[in-house]
């Protein structure tokens, strides 16, 4: 489930110069949450579930804001994932 900085950047790239998320971008993102949904503890699979939508369009809606030029893409991208996380923290229980 690890995602390469590398491929992550060249994806973004991409997608930034055809200004449209690629689906191979949007898998790499889905493997991220998906790795980051495993530090929390949920209610329900439901629940799981509900957070990891969540991200998945919370990342869709910032994606853009991605600038090669100043940052990493694995560094952009993880902390939108944990930012999307944060809002859900008050019903969400940390491990």
């Amino acid at each position: 489930m690890y995602v390469k900085e590398e491929e992550l950047t060249k994806e973004m790239f991409f997608s930034k110069k055809s200004n449209e998320l690629s689906y191979e971008g949007m898998k790499l993102l889905s493997r991220m949450i998906e790795s980051q949904s495993h530090r929390y503890k949920f209610t329900d699979e439901t629940q799981r579930k509900d957070v990891i939508v969540s991200s998945m369009l919370f990342c869709y809606r910032y994606w853009r804001q991605f600038d090669p030029d100043k940052g990493r893409a694995f560094v952009f991208f993880s902390n939108l994932i944990k930012d999307s996380f944060r809002k859900f923290e008050p019903i969400l229980k940390g491990v």
